[in-house]
């Protein structure tokens, strides 16, 4: 493993609408916006530890994961403005995290795969995958979304669906260790299950969409962080 890079996102569950202190829809900026700078910050990293890893040796690989609720996203998300994710769209909970986590299987396949790694000729990777419930204390969320009674009843009614956690991690290890998926060229594709590419949703697969997003994201950063909060996205190691 000495060669390798492997990310995977921390993530925010259902929760009623709330911004950060940045002002930002806390599910989008917890579970897109702080890894596209971390993964940004992490570029010449990366980009030196490929040209150290030479077959059969795998290159660099990051995986993020997602959730297949994505497929619930608003369908009048365009990522086509700060006030989409800065304001109360009246979504609800799952709404709110559904859009984040469409936001996840975007940046992977149309902002990195293709626009990053792919254009540059980066032997890097990138998956995303979807783990599956898994028993946690994510769950108790449910209550915070829909409250006391009805969170309990939905949590109550989801658990018989849960894996464990070490289950939980199997797609994970998977994704971030196995030489298939190099191999294969499935950088940029989405998984539900282990060594199985799966078709994310209509609005997953939609290039402006991932196009949008890409800007958007880079200006909510600058606007925080000042014109030099992020690096060129072609920085290299040297």
């Amino acid at each position: 493993m000495r060669h390798h890079q492997f990310i995977a996102n921390a993530a925010i569950g259902l929760l009623p609408f709330g911004l950060t202190k940045d002002g930002i829809d806390r599910h989008f900026a917890v579970n897109h916006l702080g890894h596209y700078l971390l993964i940004n910050r992490l570029l010449p990293l990366l980009r030196h530890t490929a040209q150290l890893s030479s077959p059969p040796a795998a290159g660099p690989r990051i995986v993020t994961l997602t959730s297949d609720v994505h497929r619930s996203a608003p369908a009048s998300t365009t990522f086509s403005s700060p006030a989409e994710v800065t304001t109360n769209g009246g979504y609800g909970a799952m709404g709110y995290y559904a859009r984040s986590k469409l936001a996840v299987v975007l940046f992977a396949k149309y902002g990195l795969a293709k626009r990053v790694f792919g254009a540059h000729g980066d032997r890097i990777s990138v998956v995303t995958l979807h783990p599956g419930i898994v028993h946690t204390d994510q769950l108790d969320q449910l209550k915070d979304a829909y409250g006391g009674l009805l969170g309990t009843l939905l949590k109550l009614l989801t658990l018989p669906f849960a894996q464990s956690p070490a289950q939980g991690c199997l797609s994970t290890v998977w994704a971030a260790t196995s030489a298939d998926v190099e191999q294969n060229g499935w950088s940029g594709k989405y998984f539900m299950s282990v060594g199985e590419v799966a078709e994310p949703s209509k609005l997953a697969q939609d290039p402006k969409l991932g196009d949008n997003l890409g800007e958007l994201s880079e200006q909510l950063v600058k606007e925080k962080l000042g014109p030099d909060g992020l690096l060129p996205w072609d920085v290299s190691s040297d």
